[in-house]
């Protein structure tokens, strides 16, 4: 081979070289993000994404509540609700709790479309639950209120456990909180869709029967809502504010109500016959039990109570003993069902 022949074949050997370790090079650049992906389990980048991808499962979902933050991991089946306005919500999102606070106060004074089933079981009164019994039905969470804050170390050390806000001064609006609470609930019980699924359809419907209220003229007339019921032999009345949730339905109706307090009253004023004295001419909207009906008993033959516009006229309406006027969506549907 000619000595030009040689100068050729090694000049041509470098330049594969030159090419074959830029291709390297370009190779090695572009496969980084994979790196960081988790394609290298030896990089420190990928333990650092790793963790984020972690943090972002939709499997997991931190739930922020009252008293902090909750992480549920998946759908949730075994569920405990310490108050009737939680078992309300997570029976509306399709699900049955295996334990409520107080079994037969709830089936006396709450009636939603979706019925309880007898096997739940009771886990003590709503302020002290029996945290053996919670612990017993060996739930993967659990659902309460600010009643139970005194043990919610206790609560979360068996299940996760989300707390709902109660409404405040600053953020009066029950019916907005009933609502924030509820999609709490729903995004604890991996049920978001679900959530805004009811909401729309409860609002849907009042404003439907808001016009059933506008047609029949009653638009714009007062209301007076009450709990009625006997405390220590005394007739008792608590008076429902405009913060309260079930006035916020009769509101959206149409209807103003005639209690104006003073000052901030979160949900109701607790009294007897007096303060409705300055409301006596508008119609008066009540719940009371059968067996404790202190208007047929301890008020039947009251000379004050007698005298008033809306008890002479017969413009009392009884909305039954079993409408819980502190409860979710159902509630607010069925008290504007009643008021309409």
């Amino acid at each position: 081979m000619s000595r030009s022949m040689h100068c050729f074949l090694l000049v041509f050997c470098c330049a594969m070289l030159f090419i074959a370790g830029c291709g390297t090079a370009n190779t090695n650049t572009s496969s980084a993000p994979k790196a960081a992906s988790g394609t290298d389990a030896k990089k420190p980048e990928q333990a650092s994404t790793q963790e984020q991808g972690k943090s972002q499962d939709p499997a997991v979902r931190t739930i922020t509540h009252l008293l902090g933050t909750t992480e549920i991991k998946g759908t949730p089946q075994r569920i405990v609700a310490i108050e009737w306005s939680v078992v309300e919500d997570v029976l509306a999102l399709g699900v049955q709790p295996v334990g409520i606070a107080d079994i037969e106060g709830y089936k006396k004074w709450v009636k939603v479309k979706h019925e309880l089933s007898p096997d739940v079981k009771d886990v003590g009164s709503r302020v002290e639950p029996s945290l053996e019994q919670i612990s017993a039905l060996k739930p993967d969470l659990i659902i309460a209120t600010n009643r139970v804050e005194a043990f919610y170390d206790k609560l979360k050390a068996i299940a996760p456990t989300v707390v709902f806000y109660p409404n405040t001064e600053k953020e009066p609006d029950a019916y907005a909180m009933m609502e924030k609470n509820f999609r709490i609930a729903a995004d604890a019980l991996n049920k978001k869709d679900e959530g805004e699924k009811v909401l729309k359809e409860v609002d849907t419907a009042i404003a439907g029967l808001g016009d059933k209220v506008k047609k029949a003229g009653k638009a714009d007339s007062e209301f007076i809502l009450v709990q009625a019921f006997s405390l220590k032999k005394t007739p008792t009345m608590r008076i429902m504010s405009d913060n309260a949730m079930s006035a916020k339905v009769l509101i959206k109706l149409g209807m103003k109500n005639a209690f104006k307090p003073k000052g901030y009253v979160p949900t109701f004023e607790e009294g007897g016959i007096e303060p409705l004295l300055a409301m006596k001419k508008a119609n008066f909207f009540y719940i009371v039990q059968d067996d404790d009906n202190i208007f047929t008993n301890q008020l039947k033959e009251n000379p004050v109570w007698k005298n008033l516009d809306f008890v002479k006229e017969n413009r009392m309406y009884a909305m039954g003993g079993d409408t819980w006027l502190f409860g979710g969506p159902l509630s607010a549907q069925l008290i504007a069902e009643k008021a309409a």
